[in-house]
C-alpha cells in the first residue's frame, strides 16, 4: 500500500499551518506520549500531595520544546 500527501503550496488556500502540522506529527505523537509518562511518573511515584503549577507548567512546556518546534505552528 502506499500512501501519498500532496499539498498545493502554490493555491491560494495553502495553509502553512497543515502542511507543518503533517511535518511535526511524529514528533507531537512522541511528545504526547513523554507528557503522559511524566503525568503517569507524577501520579505513581511523586510523594507530594500536590505539584506546584509552575513546575507542571515548565515540565511540560520542556518536554513540547523538546519533541517539537511550536513557533513554526504559529505558537509562540
Amino acid at each position: 500500500m502506499k500512501v501519498i500527501f500532496e499539498f498545493d503550496t502554490d493555491s491560494e488556500n495553502f495553509d502553512k499551518f497543515q502542511l507543518q502540522s503533517h511535518y511535526q506529527a511524529e514528533k507531537m505523537t512522541l511528545c504526547l506520549l513523554e507528557i503522559f509518562k511524566q503525568i503517569r511518573e507524577w501520579d505513581k511515584y511523586d510523594s507530594r500531595s500536590e505539584i506546584p503549577a509552575g513546575e507542571v507548567r515548565d515540565t511540560i512546556t520542556n518536554i513540547i520544546y523538546e519533541y517539537t518546534h511550536p513557533e513554526n505552528l504559529g505558537i509562540q
